[in-house]
């Protein structure tokens, strides 16, 4: 079969690889799409550790060729999401049935071959069947849907606050929408000049407001909020964002670290902890989320289609890689069909 190997940091192979075997309790899949997530980026651009020549994508939607002998959950010719990982069923975090915080998780893209190739073979019990009339745009975006819902079960009761979500990525504008769906009073987005298209977008999705982060926004969003957000997301993994979310935050109110960070933060002012009694909170992955994840793609009530702004063939995906990771396109979400 033909596979997309991430060989080393920033370089990506299309090789022929022998189809990968199915066990008692696993299922071989047949690839139909694979969105481009912004940690599959990371691990291109060497920001986490992976293992040599692993196949890339976490992030897909397939149909079950083969089921093992011992599989239940689904069926030869059923049509599939995935989860992302899986734990080690060893560790205490496992041993609670806490797998998302496992200390030794089986991650696709990274710790196990990813999705980037025309065949893939996962352990049946993470996989969820979902209507076959749904579409490869919208399908492969499953695990943004219960990451953005699991984000939603760490905030709590979100009715009738205010939010601003700071950061227009893909991610983002999935969030927002779980959050208009929950009942949000009202939810503006924030993003650079760059993201002007984006925000428009959210504008079209049902934002009360955007802005961009020109001379006197902040002002003018005080203008609009004097008292604060009740809520406020950082969606885009940068330390200016996070700060942003301090200045925005009403008392009372919430920070979630939404984006991915990796750099130490260094103006966090513990003083606002206490002034505001603020809580903030971390959210990872969509476990435990999936199946809502499938029901809300199923009735089309999240908006997916109109986000993919860039569709690939597998040969393209060492281009569109380096065009990503350097920002010359504004790719708001990749995907690879098959």
């Amino acid at each position: 079969m033909r596979a997309m190997v991430l060989s080393a940091s920033e370089r990506l192979e299309i090789r022929d690889i022998a189809k990968p075997v199915c066990g008692v309790n696993d299922a071989l899949l047949k690839i139909k799409s694979v969105g481009i997530c912004g940690t599959d980026v990371g691990i291109y651009a060497g920001r986490y550790e992976f293992n040599p020549n692993v196949i890339l994508g976490h992030e897909f939607y397939a149909e079950v060729l083969e089921a093992g002998a011992e599989v239940t959950k689904v069926a030869v010719g059923d049509t599939v999401v995935s989860e992302a990982s899986w734990g080690c069923g060893r560790c205490p975090a496992c041993m609670q049935a806490k797998p998302s915080y496992c200390a030794n998780p089986h991650m696709l893209g990274r710790t196990e071959n990813g999705a980037m190739a025309e065949y893939i073979v996962v352990p049946a019990v993470i996989l969820h069947k979902i209507k076959n009339d749904i579409g490869s745009l919208e399908a492969q975006a499953a695990v943004s849907v219960a990451s953005a819902l699991r984000a939603l079960q760490r905030l709590g009761d979100v009715f009738q606050k205010n939010v601003i979500v700071i950061g227009p990525g893909f991610n983002g504008l999935v969030l927002s929408q779980i959050l208009q769906l929950a009942g949000v009073r009202s939810w503006g987005m924030v993003g650079t000049p760059r993201s002007k298209d984006r925000l428009v977008i959210a504008e079209r999705m049902g934002a009360s407001f955007t802005a961009m982060t020109t001379a006197g926004y902040q002002e003018n969003i005080r203008k609009e909020y004097p008292h604060g957000f009740d809520i406020c997301v950082e969606a885009s993994g940068s330390e200016e964002a996070l700060k942003l979310a301090f200045e925005l935050v009403s008392s009372g109110g919430s920070i979630l670290q939404f984006g991915l960070a990796h750099k130490p933060f260094d103006g966090l002012r513990q003083y606002d902890f206490y002034r505001k009694e603020l809580c903030m909170l971390g959210t990872k992955g969509g476990y435990g989320c999936y199946p809502q994840a499938v029901s809300l793609l199923e009735k089309g009530v999240v908006d997916i289609a109109s986000l993919v702004s860039h569709t690939y063939q597998l040969e393209e995906m060492p281009k569109a890689f380096q065009s990503i990771l350097a920002r010359k396109e504004n790719v708001i979400r990749g995907v690879l069909l098959f």
